[in-house]
């Protein structure tokens, strides 16, 4: 079965699913609405594409750099997000730079909370920092008291 047949067969399952999801009959209603989403997020479906009017290709965006020498977790975390908006990250081999490959409704969504998550996780890495210097150096007074006092008791 070639791609397009499959599309087909596919966005007409949906049309019969979201038709019988007006059911009167409201746990077959409720079933077929829950399939027709599934069915929609699997295959990246949109109101564009079931009504015919499909105009977001599949592009590649502009490449993107994460800025940061030390961004396995990073990568991950822009891989996840890309996976889960129905789009791919693909990085160049040994350096931080990346795009993504996607619908463009899709690219924009990835690139808005990427964005947004790494500023994110930026502050919290730093008020984390802060936090465990200040811890530190709260330790450092306490063990330089102790030293103190054990030198005054030595001196005694």
């Amino acid at each position: 079965m070639n791609e397009s047949n499959q599309d087909t067969r596919i966005l007409d399952l949906i049309e019969k699913l979201l038709r019988l999801s007006d059911s009167p009959n409201r746990h077959e209603a409720e079933a077929a609405a829950v399939k027709a989403q599934s069915l929609i997020l699997k295959y990246n479906v949109d109101t564009a594409r079931l009504t015919g009017l499909d105009d977001d290709p599949v592009i590649c965006s502009d490449f993107i750099c994460l800025l940061s020498d030390r961004s396995y977790g990073r990568k991950k975390l822009v891989l996840v997000i890309a996976e889960h908006n129905l789009c791919r990250a693909v990085f160049s081999v040994g350096t931080n730079w990346f795009q993504f490959v996607g619908r463009k409704s899709n690219i924009k969504a990835v690139e808005l909370m990427v964005h947004k998550l790494l500023i994110i996780l930026s502050r919290m890495a730093t008020i984390a920092t802060r936090e465990f210097r200040q811890e530190q150096e709260k330790l450092f007074q306490r063990e330089d008291y102790l030293l103190s006092r054990i030198f005054k008791k030595n001196k005694s």
